[in-house]
């Protein structure tokens, strides 16, 4: 037998050979066994001999831990970290550092029980000197220099760093002066990221010394974390030293990484800690196991000569490499490879493994059952096996298949719902596949069990959801009425995550319409008002569903005014229109149509009045439910306007448009920011009983409005609508509102006869059915839908060189299209080929996609917005559509402009706002966030002129520099309330055809005019310079985004290189009278000709 075949013994079986068992590929079925009956069978006599050495004396570096927040994620600072299982999330220096050293001391006394620890921040600047002290003072005892690599203390290069707390100062040493310091006889550890340079670095300490390692014969040992330039996994439940702890806790390393890789509801749930009170003998039999499995690979795969000599020759060494191999093991699924000297082959795909994972499998059980009773530990493994499978990135539609054979799996291992949820939010086609399979009866009556995991609870709400949506009939095969109050408490569960109760609260949105006992439950006092104290406090998601959800209920009727009116519920949700989610936005508008009253004018007037800047809004589902809401309005009042004879008045801009809804006297962009402020306007306006007939006409007014709206839904509603209130009385045209006392089903006929007469869509069913394809998405099973807008920071300096040191590099040369106007889009270019179409080149310049728009394009900008292209493309209709280039299709369309006549609109877009101007209001500028799709405000400029140009500051989003066709640059600051009085700065009698800036100059803008006049500004200054003056009409202008030239061109001469100073570096050999665009993200830049001729260049150094 080899010496490394271990037995061992379980209550009610025989010695086990484990080798054989492995090599045979039998598999061990244990029973299933509890902690009390698990027994250990001491090991016979120990055939390894004991150290050679008298006493081993560590030289360990600790980090300092004070500064924990490096590389963490959002999810990382929820839990605490671990050095050698002390958390140091929250405990100071001084205790740490004591505390982890004897804990550290203990773990090192298992491997050397000779041994002494020495570990003292002043020790640490001159590590070399105080290791050959060391060496001198004791010429046979084994060295270890031990270093732990994190926050403070790191590896780079060929450096051990550390960061003095006492000093404030970074001490740097060479490993090669260590290794030359431990001479002989020595063990290095590196635990840390980068660690495996060390080892590179030993190799050549090994060759330069080689002569006197082979005449002395000593040892030297080398063990690393990691590779070179690997990092070590940022996992919060692991230790940051996780080498040292394994080498010195392996049971409790070995524990931990099972369960994160198979049950880490354990951990997350804090309701499991097998790391604190494992039970010796427990300890005792895994650390057994560990050293019969990793002894047992090594007899295999190592030659006979490294296994006798790692293994057989030294305790210490022995137990060091047999954590060291488990250690491998561990990390692999986390994709790091740790290294050593001598070299080990990687040992992790061993099938010896499988029989540790088994054995894990069973303390685990034993500790924290997690099956029924009727279930065999067969069972259980297939599961979990079953598990990591269909969690891989690789799906195997064979999962599937076996269910759908075998459907009945389901009802003995509901835990199998948590994987088939993900592979379902993957795809749409991956959800149709697994609705079939789904029994919707039994999945629906899981939603009312307490579940030990969230993760299965929010999977089995996951699939309910998935399979409404796909088959809204499925509900009526559930005979039984639902536990309304138990999904009603976990939707008002703080604790549950605000993804599980969005979709608890959509599900209950689907089925509200099925049960009688649903709608009565909802519209109880004691429900609605639990609902309304908790709109404050909730997270986005969850408070858009829970409106839908009101909504859905109250769809017929107002809400009682008894039940809202004393605590001003209505006036809290109003002042969700200030929020930045347009979906939020939308559904506030929906459900505040309900709290509408008849025979209330007053507060109808109120309601509103405090939403109507709303029409305005970027998003057309919330011009649909304002419109919708507007409807309902108009139909409620009593008062008789003459719709067939109403004329609305001629606006020209969105300040004119504000000042006729509100009267107020003051400046609209007050209004916009400040919802106290509208909501004082809006009481003055409702409670004057003569308002009523204003507020009508403003009402048709924003109708006729939206018959011009992008969005086509929107526009053919207000055509739809404006027509009925022509031809028919306005009590007709939406369903009527009455009290929720009355009867249902005669108001429910009632509106049914009304929808079907009039042909009014269902008030909210479009914002319903985006939400819940928005709910169905893979990006919902992680986190939620709203991410902060992506603003890439600045950190670029002052470029010393000068425009002669840069070339071009002819990159292609096309002529087959018309081309009106292009742009980059990264490194592929958006070109106008027509007068209503663009088309995307790619990078070699053929034609990828086209699109075309409803109406003549007027310009196009591009920009890089939460990380995704965006161009936007300025419409002679007032319209500017948000257009997605890689879906080829439109984000989101909106009117700019109060006019339907043709009109040229200029736009600029920044990280998340878009400037715009044109029509006959082109002298104002409006401004837009596309972040959130809000109607920021409106900036008139006091010069008279047209803008002919925008160029919203890159390095300050504030400022927004106009450009006017009469030579002109007006700067105007976005946070102002009225217009900046600075005085128009420029050269007369000229155009302004565009300005640009450069990186590098953070403060400086340039100029161009259609003669050929390039002017520079300091925007803190009052004074503008004419760097150049070419008397020349210019064609093209535009700025390098990395480097500090200018290009420009004319139809005089070929496009030149000027450096900021207007100087001509360099001509390039193009076409004269070119169109010129550059590359915000790359160094591009690309001159055309309306012929189609394009010739693309790379800025080089």
């Amino acid at each position: 037998m080899s010496p490394s075949i271990r037995s061992l013994s379980v209550d009610g079986f025989k010695d086990v050979n484990i080798q054989a068992l492995i090599t045979m590929n039998i598999p061990l079925n244990l029973p299933y066994i509890h902690e009390s009956k698990l027994q250990i069978k001491q090991y016979g006599q120990s055939i390894i001999k004991a150290s050679n050495y008298s006493k081993s004396s560590i030289f360990i570096v600790l980090p300092f831990l004070e500064q924990t927040q490096e590389n963490q994620t959002e999810y990382c600072k929820l839990y605490p970290f671990y050095v050698y299982w002390i958390q140091i999330s929250n405990t100071t220096q001084t205790l740490l550092s004591s505390v982890i050293l004897k804990e550290i001391n203990a773990g090192f006394s298992d491997i050397f029980p000779r041994h002494s620890i020495i570990s003292n921040e002043k020790y640490f600047t001159r590590i070399p000197c105080y290791l050959q002290k060391m060496r001198q003072d004791d010429q046979f005892s084994q060295l270890v220099f031990h270093f732990i690599g994190y926050n403070t203390s790191y590896i780079s290069d060929d450096r051990i760093n550390f960061i003095s707390q006492s000093k404030g100062e970074i001490i740097s040493t060479p490993i090669i002066e260590i290794f030359n310091s431990l001479e002989h006889d020595f063990i290095t550890i590196f635990d840390g990221s980068n660690s495996g340079c060390a080892l590179d670095i030993f190799k050549k300490f090994e060759v330069s010394n080689s002569d006197k390692i082979i005449s002395n014969g000593k040892d030297f040992f080398v063990l690393c974390s990691c590779s070179s330039n690997e990092s070590m996994p940022k996992n919060p439940y692991l230790p940051r030293d996780f080498l040292t702890s394994t080498l010195l806790s392996p049971v409790r390393v070995l524990i931990l990484c099972f369960l994160i890789n198979y049950y880490p509801e354990k951990l997350t749930d804090h309701e499991f800690q097998p790391l604190t009170d494992i039970d010796p003998e427990i300890t005792d039999y895994l650390n057994q196991e560990i050293i019969a499995i990793t002894e047992t690979i090594a007899y295999e795969c190592l030659p006979k000569e490294l296994f006798l000599y790692l293994f057989r020759t030294d305790d210490n060494v022995a137990k060091l490499f047999q954590r060291f191999i488990l250690a491998q093991y561990l990390l692999s699924n986390f994709n790091i490879h740790p290294v050593s000297y001598p070299e080990l082959p990687q040992l992790q795909h061993h099938h010896a493994w499988s029989h540790l994972r088994f054995t894990l499998e069973k303390y685990v059980l034993s500790k924290h059952k997690i099956i029924s009773q009727n279930e065999s530990d067969l069972f259980q493994s297939v599961i979990s096996s079953f598990f990591k499978n269909i969690n891989s990135k690789n799906m195997d539609k064979t999962v599937i298949n076996v269910a759908s054979i075998i459907p009945s799996i389901f009802s003995s291992a509901i835990e199998l719902y948590a994987p088939l949820s993900y592979y379902a939010s993957l795809s749409p086609e991956n959800r149709n596949e697994v609705i079939g399979i789904l029994n919707f009866k039994k999945l629906f009556s899981l939603l009312f069990k307490q579940m030990h995991s969230t993760t299965l609870y929010h999977s089995i709400a996951y699939l309910t959801m998935t399979s409404l949506m796909a088959n809204n009939k499925s509900i009526l095969s559930v005979v039984e009425q639902p536990d309304l109050q138990f999904l009603f408490d976990k939707i008002m569960d703080r604790k549950v995550s605000p993804v599980t109760r969005t979709i608890l609260t959509a599900i209950l949105t689907r089925i509200v319409d099925s049960y009688q006992s649903a709608h009565n439950f909802f519209i109880t006092e004691i429900v609605f008002k639990n609902f309304c104290s908790n709109i404050k406090e909730l997270e986005i998601q969850p408070l858009i569903w829970q409106f839908i959800l009101m909504k859905q209920v109250f769809k017929h009727f107002s809400i009682d005014r008894v039940n809202f009116h004393d605590e001003n519920v209505h006036i809290q949700i109003s002042a969700l229109m200030m929020h930045n989610s347009y979906e939020l936005r939308a559904s506030m508008i929906a459900l505040l149509s309900n709290f509408m009253q008849t025979g209330n004018p007053t507060l109808n007037r109120h309601l509103f009045t405090s939403i109507l800047p709303l029409c305005l809004d970027m998003s057309y589902l919330v011009r649909y439910q304002f419109l919708m809401f507007i409807i309902r309005y108009l139909a409620s009042s009593r008062v008789d306007i003459e719709a067939k004879i109403y004329k609305p008045p001629s606006i020209s801009s969105f300040s004119q448009f504000f000042d006729v809804l509100f009267h107020s006297g003051l400046h609209y962009s007050q209004l916009l920011s400040s919802f106290s402020l509208l909501q004082s306007v809006s009481a003055r306006i409702a409670s004057n009983q003569n308002s009523e007939i204003n507020c009508i006409k403003n009402g048709l007014f924003i109708i006729n409005f939206l018959t011009q709206d992008p969005s086509p839904i929107v526009r053919e509603t207000a055509i739809k609508a404006l027509d009925l209130f022509k031809k028919h009385d306005r009590q007709e045209v939406a369903p009527p509102f009455n009290s929720s006392s009355q009867n249902l089903a005669t108001i429910q006929s009632r509106a049914e006869v009304v929808s079907e007469n009039f042909d009014i869509p269902d008030d909210f069913s479009v914002l319903y059915s985006n939400l819940c394809a928005q709910l169905l998405k893979s990006e919902q099973w992680n986190q939620e839908n709203y991410q902060k807008p992506f603003c890439k920071e600045n950190n670029a300096e002052e470029k010393s060189f000068m425009p002669s040191k840069i070339k071009l590099r002819n990159k292609k040369l096309v002529g087959d299209r018309h081309i009106e106007r292009l742009a980059f889009v990264n490194r592929e270019m958006v070109v106008q080929t027509s007068p209503k179409t663009i088309s995307i080149l790619e990078n070699n310049l053929a034609l990828r996609k086209s699109f075309t728009f409803p109406s003549v394009i007027s310009s196009i900008t591009t920009h890089n917005i939460n990380q995704t292209d965006i161009v936007s493309c300025a419409t002679n209709d007032g319209v500017i559509h948000l257009y997605d280039p890689k879906e080829n299709s439109i984000l989101t369309s909106f009117r700019s402009t109060m006019e339907n006549s043709p009109q040229i609109i200029t736009t600029s877009l920044s990280s998340n706002k878009i400037a715009v101007s044109g029509g006959q209001s082109s002298n104002a500028v409006r401004l837009f966030d596309i972040s959130c799709q809000k109607f920021i405000g409106e900036w008139n400029i006091p010069d008279k002129s047209t803008i002919s140009c925008l160029y919203i500051h890159e390095n300050d989003e504030n400022l927004c520099i106009c450009g006017l066709n009469n030579g002109y640059l007006v700067p105007v600051d976005f946070r102002d309330d009225q217009m900046n009085k600075r005085t128009p700065l420029g050269v007369r009698d000229d155009k302004v055809i565009n300005i640009c800036g450069i990186r590098c100059q953070r403060q400086v803008i340039y100029a161009s005019t259609a003669s050929g006049r390039i002017m520079s500004w300091d925007v803190r200054g009052s004074y503008v310079s004419l760097v150049s003056e070419r008397r020349d009409f210019c064609t093209g202008f535009d700025s390098s985004p990395n480097f500090p030239i200018l290009f420009y061109s004319s139809t005089q001469d070929k496009p030149a290189i000027l450096s900021p100073s207007g100087q001509k570096a360099t001509e390039i050999d193009c076409f004269k009278g070119s169109m010129i665009c550059t590359s915000k993200e790359n160094d591009l830049v690309a001159f055309a000709e309306t012929n189609g001729n394009v010739q693309v260049f790379e800025v080089l150094l």
